[in-house]
């Protein structure tokens, strides 16, 4: 009996340094004058990085869709993102109303808005929500080549003229053509991953050092791309001949311009996945979490709101990075985030390994629904004996068309 296969250390490895990076971006994001601290310089490096690398991994590991009927994608598949997206996501909305309504005295719950939020994807989670729609995507495409996939994956630019609405559509310029030339081209990915390690297997080929080389070239064309876009001092108009707006804008333009940036920059992020795999403890540390992202995903951004916004909402307090008091300094508030962002992901994940409950997180298998054959009556008396003779389909058909045409005669 052969042995199974071991699972690969890199792409644990790059969601684990993901989710950290998406962890540390929500934190700065909630605590003041974060962006002037040596993290927000952390997390400025990490963005053309963090996501990328989350939707190449899933794209890379999603090949399995090639060969589903739609009833086993959405068994199979799409079934463990809807649940945990709506159970929890339904939580982290109506949760934040609750810090607004006693900031603002809004209104303390809106159905509508949670819907439209919900389907929508405006949510701390719409990686997961992107998912849905990327798995559904690769389906509909798995019988095209490859090239012809990855072509049709930047359908999302028609609709550019809408993203300031729908930030899906953002979403998915950015990430869905990553991840289905991911799935597609994971052969590539593959020996690219390959040659990167050599050196730490004592091989160093010519082949190696060209994959090196053309990493390093591609990254620093990302960044001086980027650089040159942020320093282009002209608002930008373009005319726009589809529906939606006369032109698309610096925003819309941003968007494309980060989609080229961080494409060029991923394989980078990639070659430092397998560099940390050989580094031991952190190694061990970054696989446990990327193989455990999905609570981390859904609790944190609840972690933050519970921890933070309900105490600030009841005890105002201004937070400077100056703060003389413990309560006002933005580093006591930074370090407290990261620790409430670490009880509500440790909580969620421990609810995930409760019988029944935590089907709220991981649902229960109902592949067996879809793939079950069609179910029969064997009850005895309508069974035939296993030696009864069967009789020939297309025989059994000519026969019941003779019976048929014998009664429109009668």
């Amino acid at each position: 009996m052969s042995s199974p296969k071991a699972r690969l250390a890199w792409p644990d490895i790059a969601k684990g340094i993901s989710i950290l990076g998406v962890v540390l971006l929500h934190v700065t994001l909630t605590v003041p004058e974060s962006s002037e601290t040596r993290l927000a310089a952390l997390n400025l490096w990490l963005d053309p990085l963090r996501l990328p690398l989350f939707f190449l991994v899933s794209g890379y590991f999603s090949t399995k869709v090639f060969n589903f009927t739609f009833p086993q994608l959405f068994a199979r598949r799409l079934w463990y993102f809807i649940v945990p997206y709506v159970v929890w996501m339904a939580v982290e909305l109506q949760v934040k109303r609750l810090e607004l309504h006693w900031v603002f005295e809004s209104d303390i719950f809106d159905r509508n808005e949670m819907l439209f939020n919900m389907v929508f994807g405006h949510t701390m989670a719409w990686f997961i929500h992107s998912l849905i729609f990327f798995n559904i995507f690769l389906w509909c495409v798995r019988k095209l080549p490859g090239w012809l996939a990855v072509l049709l994956s930047f359908m999302p630019l028609l609709f550019m003229a809408w993203q300031a609405h729908f930030t899906f559509i953002a979403k998915a310029m950015m990430f869905l053509p990553m991840f289905v030339a991911a799935a597609f081209f994971r052969d590539w990915i593959t020996r690219f991953a390959s040659e990167i390690e050599a050196p730490f297997k004592g091989h160093f080929g010519l082949s190696t050092a060209f994959f090196y080389g053309g990493t390093i070239v591609a990254y620093l064309c990302g960044s001086f791309f980027r650089r040159a876009w942020d320093s282009y001092p002209e608002e930008v108009f373009i005319p726009w001949p589809l529906p939606g707006a006369e032109y698309l804008t610096s925003n819309e333009v941003h968007i494309l311009v980060r989609f080229v940036e961080q494409a060029l920059e991923v394989p980078l992020g990639i070659v430092l996945a397998i560099w940390v795999s050989y580094v031991p403890v952190l190694s061990k540390g970054l696989r446990f979490i990327g193989s455990h992202t999905l609570p981390i995903y859904l609790a944190h951004p609840i972690g933050l709101t519970v921890g933070y916004g309900f105490f600030m909402a009841w005890f105002p307090h201004e937070v400077t990075l100056h703060g003389e008091h413990l309560l006002d300094n933005t580093w006591f508030w930074l370090i407290a985030c990261f620790v409430f962002a670490a009880i509500a992901s440790l909580a969620l994940w421990a609810l995930g390994r409760v019988p029944i409950v935590g089907w709220l997180l991981k649902p229960p298998d109902i592949s067996h629904l879809i793939d079950a054959p069609a179910q029969q009556d064997y009850h005895p008396e309508n069974t035939p004996p296993e030696d009864t003779p069967r009789k020939d389909p297309k025989a059994h058909r000519r026969e019941r068309a003779h019976c048929c045409s014998a009664r429109r005669r009668d």
